[in-house]
């Protein structure tokens, strides 16, 4: 009764919300060996659950959009797809499952002026704590978890960041028009906080979201004449186009390669156009297709800039490679409904805030990955969840069996899904503390635990590399080898490769070991350490002809950034030589 009573007055709404915010957000105990994402992750799980469980208590009405509906036909597609080309990990099911669940519920909310001005505050509010906590890291008075950039908050790198605060911005930016100057000081200073940490961030997606969400609030609010539409509009598309001009070249080495990244990922769609390479089989896939371009292209302009690389940089593309031109269409039609129900309430100036939230995700989706990062997916639901309530087309299932149905199928789903968020969390904090053990050299006591949460974690690529390198160490090379082969087929880049070649030269397979470096050499042609154990493998088998010609290489190969390994590597190649 009483949660009735906190249910019906929004109260208890925007209790849950501060919950999924600060979990989901700022609570990163190192506990985890994804401690930027898991953490989250988990949080918003569990607090969406608690969510669920209230709303089944009053629930009288279930709507149903269009929205809607192609939301539900992609999720059915997804799962089917996952029993055929299913690659993804338990956190990538839980974390879909949890953003379902919370779109599902607050979709069947109603949002008035008031109660969005609420969840405005909240998010101005997390903004502003973010905020503030990448500024204490840039006066290095808090830790920070990049080192080039210090400004990071709570992610693991500034673009993390950028992202969020300019998702945020729209929210600080509604208090600005507020009469009462309370209200309008505390949208200037919270905004002012974000623009200032986004510019410290040094995030070039960032900073062009914000501009042009700047740019579109002066526009919202200056009444231009109708004869200057058309002039305005021309004006604004030249400033974000002189903008992308601006940033690319800021960094220019930074988006050379990820147009070395896009072009590779249009190959693999190019081989996989229909039904794509399936979920999560990206980072798994991309790498053998970077090494084949390079060997195909050996003077190429990307050379030295190739890494590894587990990301397309673009959300969308990430679509189109793992689930093909039918999980595409599906995801463009989603964005085409979600367009126009932003048109038609386009009139409705409270959900302006709402729409540069998306805006703000949809952007970055272009140029990052901002989806691997639950609080920003965590706004982007929350902000489509509302659009999709005020949707202009609507059927209301209003039959009480069939709402009573869905009440205890949530209940009952929820309590099955508590379930597995646990059971994952408890193998991901076992994991995390088994890497800390190994690290102080426990290794072999420490493999009864990577053992025992092996069917938890299978399906998690760094899991599998974690364990085949412990497995390594200790000096079971059959069981490494065995791990980093499952490895390989979910995360695959230059470092699993060069230690599938140490097991294979431990067992006494030469010529595997070699197809393995020459892989390695050829997905990063601007590292040494492959070359230099080609040179290596080639003097241990006594082949000192081929052994010369690496040292050649390497002795010629230009140096990106020097280093006491790099510098040590060209000596032993001078000294064969001699």
């Amino acid at each position: 009764m009483y949660a009735n009573r906190l249910m019906k007055s929004g109260m208890l709404k925007n209790i849950l919300l501060i919950l999924i915010f600060f979990v989901g957000c700022f609570f990163i105990p190192d506990c985890f060996v994804s401690r930027h994402v898991t953490t989250g992750m988990l949080g918003v799980a569990i607090i969406t659950i608690l969510y669920a469980l209230a709303f089944v208590r009053m629930v009288k009405v279930i709507k149903i959009t269009p929205l809607f509906l192609w939301v539900f036909l992609y999720s059915i597609f997804w799962l089917m797809y996952q029993f055929f080309y299913s690659a993804l990990a338990w956190h990538d099911w839980i974390g879909y499952i949890s953003f379902l669940l919370l779109f599902f519920i607050v979709s069947q909310q109603e949002f008035g002026e008031n109660e969005l001005r609420q969840y405005y505050f909240i998010g101005s509010m997390a903004g502003m704590v973010m905020g503030t906590w990448g500024l204490l890291q840039y006066f290095e008075l808090v830790q920070a978890y990049y080192t080039s950039v210090p400004v990071t908050g709570s992610f693991e790198n500034p673009a993390g960041l950028a992202i969020f605060l300019s998702g945020l911005l729209p929210c600080s930016l509604y208090f600005t028009r507020e009469g009462k100057m309370r209200y309008k000081m505390w949208g200037i200073v919270t905004s002012l906080l974000a623009i200032w940490v986004i510019l410290l961030s040094n995030s070039r997606t960032g900073i062009l979201i914000m501009i042009v969400l700047c740019i579109l609030y002066v526009c919202q609010n200056i009444s231009f004449p109708p004869r200057h539409r058309f002039v305005n509009k021309f004006l604004f598309l030249g400033i974000v186009l002189f903008l992308f001009v601006g940033l690319y070249f800021w960094k220019k080495d930074s988006a050379d390669g990820r147009m070395l990244i896009w072009l590779c990922s249009l190959d693999m769609f190019g081989d996989h156009w229909f039904f794509g390479i399936g979920s999560g089989k990206f980072q798994a896939e991309y790498m053998l297709y970077q090494a084949d371009f390079f060997q195909w292209h050996p003077d190429s302009m990307f050379m030295m800039l190739a890494d590894n690389v587990n990301n397309p940089f673009n959300e969308y593309l990430k679509v189109l490679v793992e689930y093909g031109i039918i999980g595409f269409s599906m995801v463009v039609m989603i964005l085409v409904h979600l367009v126009k129900v932003c048109k038609a309430n386009r009139d409705k100036v409270f959900l302006f805030p709402v729409f540069g939230c998306i805006l703000a995700v949809m952007l970055a989706a272009c140029f990052s990955y901002p989806l691997n990062y639950p609080s920003i997916v965590l706004i982007f639901v929350f902000s489509v969840a509302i659009v999709n309530s005020c949707y202009f087309s609507v059927w209301k299932v209003k039959k009480r069996i069939c709402v009573k149905g869905v009440a205890v199928g949530l209940v009952v789903f929820s309590l099955l899904f508590s379930r597995i968020v646990y059971c994952y969390g408890r193998s991901e904090y076992e994991w995390c503390k088994a890497a800390r053990f190994s690290l102080e050299g426990r290794s072999e006591e420490m493999l009864p635990s990577y053992k025992e949460i092996y069917d938890w974690m299978r399906r998690d690529g760094l899991f599998l590399y974690n364990y085949g390198a412990e497995l390594y160490q200790v000096k079971r090379y059959s069981e490494s080898l065995k791990i980093l082969k499952e490895c390989a087929s979910r995360f695959n880049d230059e470092d699993v490769q060069q230690i599938l070649a140490k097991d294979y030269i431990q067992l006494g397979m030469y010529s595997e070991a070699k197809e393995c470096l020459l892989l390695a050499a050829a997905m990063c042609p601007v590292r040494f350490v492959p070359l230099y154990e080609l040179m290596n493998l080639h003097l241990r088998i006594k082949d000192f002809t081929e052994a010369k010609r690496y040292a050649r290489i390497i002795i010629d190969k230009p140096v990106k950034i020097n280093s006491s390994r790099i510098r040590k590597i060209k000596k032993a190649a001078k000294v064969l030589l001699e």
